[in-house]
Parts: C-alpha cells; structure tokens; sequence
C-alpha cells in the first residue's frame, strides 16, 4: 500500500511538472511509513478506534523559474483508495 501511494504521487507530479515547465523535475517521492492504528476486533465484526495514518515522504522541486507546484498530495490517495476500494470519490 506505501509503494503504491508513493508511485501514485510520482504520478501526479509529472503530468504537472510536464505541463508548466516541459520536463520532468527531480523527485523523490519513494519513502513510506504507515502508522498501523488501533481496533477493538469482535467475530463478525469490530471498532476501529484509530485509523491508520500513512506519511509520504522525499524531495520534490516545488518552484521553477517562479511557478510553484501546488499542494497535490490528497488527490494520488484518493485516486489510489477509490481505484483499491472501487468506490467513487
């Protein structure tokens, strides 16, 4: 799930890097670290008394030449879960 969410935000920033300054910018987009959460599980069911969290980690140019790269990293999890899940987001 963490290689994937990493390689899902690599994704959305080359279009981007692509669109505003024609090449793809350096990043390093490949380190994850996901926080397991906690739950009470029962047979048949059970709480969920913590999510987990994932924390995406590297380096990517955020400036060129006086652009800036807008905050992008919810849109790659939510494209990720829907996808996994197929749920529509």
């Amino acid at each position: 799930m963490c290689d994937a969410l990493a390689e899902e935000l690599s994704r959305s920033l080359c279009p981007f890097y692509l669109e505003h300054f024609g090449f793809v910018m350096h990043h390093n987009v490949d380190k994850a670290l996901l926080w397991g959460g906690r739950s009470e599980p029962r047979f048949g069911g059970g709480t969920i008394i913590a999510p987990i969290e994932i924390f995406i980690a590297g380096r990517a140019t955020c400036e060129y030449k006086g652009v800036k790269v807008p905050s992008i990293n919810q849109t790659p999890t939510i494209k990720f879960f829907s996808e996994i899940l197929l749920i529509k987001a």
